[in-house]
C-alpha cells in the first residue's frame, strides 16, 4: 500500500514538472514572437516555478500526512513483533513438550 501511495505521489510529482516543462515552452515562444518581452518571459518563468513549487510542496505534505493516519507498522516494528512472537511460540511448544512427557 505504501509503495502505491509513494507511486501516486511520484506520478503527481511528474505531471508537475512536465506541467513546468510545457509552460516554460509556451512563456519561451511568446518571447520569440514578440507578443511578451523577455523581462515579461521571465517574471512568467519565475512565477509559474514558484507556484508548480507550492504545489508540489503541498503534495508531498499530504503525502507524509496521510501515511502517518494509516498507523502503518516500520520495518524495525514488525521485526521486533516477528521476534516476540517467535520466542512465545518456541517458549509454548516447549510447555507443550513438558505436558506430553508427563
Amino acid at each position: 500500500m505504501e509503495k502505491t501511495l509513494k507511486n501516486l505521489l511520484l506520478a503527481g510529482i511528474g505531471t508537475i514538472a512536465y506541467g513546468y516543462e510545457k509552460g516554460a515552452a509556451v512563456i519561451e515562444e511568446l518571447v520569440k514572437k514578440g507578443e511578451i518581452s523577455i523581462e515579461q518571459g521571465k517574471e512568467l518563468n519565475a512565477e509559474l516555478k514558484k507556484k508548480l513549487s507550492k504545489t508540489a510542496a503541498a503534495g508531498s505534505e499530504a503525502y507524509s500526512e496521510l501515511l502517518a493516519g494509516l498507523n502503518l507498522v516500520s520495518k524495525k516494528e514488525f521485526a521486533e513483533f516477528k521476534a516476540g512472537v517467535e520466542k512465545e511460540l518456541a517458549e509454548l511448544k516447549e510447555m507443550i513438550k513438558n505436558l506430553e512427557n508427563k
